[in-house]
């Protein structure tokens, strides 16, 4: 009971936390919004609204069309009451226009209104605006992709401290295949991968912690949540995938704890991400009078519907397909080669190491892992309108596909040569 109570009062604590920072960073209102935002205006002058970083690679592809629209939300200065501006998250629109267009034309003269966007929370506006009120849209692209540096080499540094360091060049490879110069010059593409990566972070530096008082139900119902207050409906199971790969790999569990794990852990996730895209529909249908939850359920049917424009209807095993299949390029295949000869060279270097015993012993301990990588497929499955419309963003959904096979594989050329009761997981 008292851990019931610990856990609704987190969820409503993060609520109130949420509606509280977002309304306040209203607050933050000076001319240099403006300004800054009239300043970025040459990137998109010069860039197309889905440009590709690299030509030949539809996973390079920049979603300016989102990032305009939330540069236009950050920077908006009615006089509206703060809580009513952090509800309805306005921005100035002209009319027959999308926000990258209004950001790469010069509508200056032209007659506008004011258009509200309150079915997401829109968390980003927490950071994005101080940002915005400081530095342009050039310059938040600098900050971002430091902050993505920064983030793996400390992600890197801790799997190492945590006994994990020989699944850190499978790691770094997924982060490849993401096509890092696609995060670093979009805000978009980067908030999940950013959440998943201090997830993990907070989940090495406290394990000890959280696994002495079993804390991983309050920590994946967080991490469930702040995925839903920051996100646009990107690749948020990612956020899940990822946190809950690094658990197993990281704790020494049984196959029958490993699979609780999992259960427990993702319907936390859920019911955090669901509550907390729920509670703001509500908030804001109170402080607004408009009928967001009608217009939210709307939207959440037509994203998972497996029908897209002209109201014709997709397999959705064919979305299936064509989304994994679009991760499969030049810099994909190399770098899968250059796993493939890494892995070969280990397999013949400890080749009479190796015993089919533990071998076997590996693979089963893998099986909680590789059951994760079911987690994109049913999410490519369900949400499929969504998956087609925007592959350039669902793609990245794969990630703990890829991170669950390829730890996997490390897992049996490493552990394969060693006693099985030296394993993680038994």
């Amino acid at each position: 009971m008292k851990r019931f109570c610990i856990w609704l009062g987190t969820i409503v604590s993060i609520i109130l936390i949420g509606v509280i920072l977002i309304s306040l960073a209203y607050a933050i209102s000076p001319k240099s919004l403006e300004e800054n935002l009239e300043e970025s205006r040459a990137v998109f002058q010069k860039e197309k609204m889905y440009q590709k970083v690299i030509p030949i690679m539809y996973t390079s592809t920049l979603d300016n069309y989102t990032d305009a629209l939330m540069l236009l939300i950050a920077s908006y200065r009615g006089s509206e009451p703060l809580i009513d501006k952090g509800m309805n998250n306005y921005r100035i629109y002209v009319e027959g226009t999308s926000p990258y267009e209004q950001m790469a034309n010069d509508f200056s003269s032209a007659p506008t209104e004011v258009k509200s966007y309150y079915r997401y929370w829109h968390g980003y506006v927490i950071f994005l605006r101080p940002l915005l009120a400081i530095f342009n849209y050039q310059q938040i692209r600098i900050i971002n992709t430091i902050v993505h540096i920064i983030l793996l080499i400390t992600l890197c540094l801790l799997m190492k401290k945590n006994n994990l360091g020989k699944y850190i060049f499978p790691f770094i490879s997924v982060y490849l295949i993401m096509c890092p110069p696609s995060l670093f010059l979009s805000l978009q593409n980067s908030t999940i991968w950013h959440i998943t990566c201090i997830s993990v972070i907070i989940y090495l530096v406290f394990k000890e912690k959280i696994v002495e008082k079993n804390l991983h139900y309050l920590l994946f119902t967080v991490v469930g949540m702040l995925t839903s207050y920051m996100d646009f409906l990107t690749y948020p199971s990612v956020t899940f995938g990822v946190l809950i790969i690094f658990v197993l790999l990281s704790e020494n569990m049984t196959l029958k704890e490993a699979n609780k794990k999992i259960i427990i852990s993702g319907a936390c996730w859920v019911i955090g991400y669901g509550l907390m895209w729920a509670s703001k529909w509500v908030i804001a249908s109170i402080i607004t009078g408009k009928d967001v939850i009608e217009n939210a359920f709307t939207a959440v049917q037509n994203r998972s519907s497996n029908t897209i424009w002209n109201n014709e209807q997709v397999s959705r095993i064919d979305v299936l397909w064509k989304t994994l299949s679009l991760q499969f390029n030049v810099v994909t295949y190399v770098i899968l080669w250059i796993n493939l000869v890494y892995i070969l060279i280990t397999c013949i270097l400890n080749r009479k190491r190796y015993s089919m015993k533990n071998i076997k012993s590996v693979i089963i301990v893998g099986i909680p892992v590789l059951l994760i990588a079911i987690v994109p497929i049913a999410w490519y499955l369900i949400v499929a309108n969504h998956t087609v419309i925007h592959p350039f963003l669902s793609f990245r959904t794969a990630i703990p596909l890829w991170l669950a096979v390829l730890f996997i594989i490390y897992m049996i050329i490493n552990e394969g040569a060693k006693k099985c009761e030296n394993m993680n997981v038994r």
